[in-house]
């Protein structure tokens, strides 16, 4: 728990709250029946933010030995994961997409500012709250990589 106060952790867990925040503001401008004021949701995002960033600067590498970014990515890996990632978006647009727009149809972005916004806002803040903070949690909490992406992907699943 020491880690998540030390002096390098907080500064970097601040500048990606405040990017995470201002990535996901075109997405909060958008939201039409907002019950708070925007500066209230934004500033929700970026302390929420705050804590889960920290949890990724202060375990991730130290449990896990690798750097929290790589930027050296295998093209095979790569590949396979875009093909994955189509595959799974056209499986939900068939099945899944058209039961959920009729039931909430604001969800689902009309234009391209729209679509924009939403995908900015999944890759601010969702794949944080579903992937980046709890494998780091839970590889700090387990000491198990394995038994620890299992259980991120279980709750990616459950929610």
């Amino acid at each position: 728990m020491r880690r998540l106060a030390q002096p390098q952790v907080v500064t970097t867990a601040a500048i990606a709250a405040a990017a995470s925040a201002l990535l996901c503001l075109p997405r909060m401008v958008q939201w039409g029946k907002r019950p708070f004021a925007l500066w209230y949701v934004e500033a929700t995002i970026f302390l929420g933010g705050f804590v889960l960033w920290a949890f990724v600067f202060a375990w991730h590498t130290e449990y896990t030995r690798r750097p929290v970014f790589t930027l050296k990515i295998k093209p095979s890996i790569f590949t396979a994961a875009t093909f994955v990632g189509i595959l799974c978006a056209l499986g939900l647009h068939f099945s899944l997409d058209p039961a959920m727009r009729r039931i909430s149809p604001e969800e689902y972005p009309v234009d391209l500012n729209g679509w924009l916004a939403t995908a900015l806002f999944g890759l601010a803040f969702t794949d944080l709250f579903l992937i980046f903070a709890p494998y780091a949690w839970l590889v700090r909490l387990i000491r198990n990589e394995r038994v620890a992406a299992g259980l991120t992907i279980a709750l990616g699943v459950g929610v």
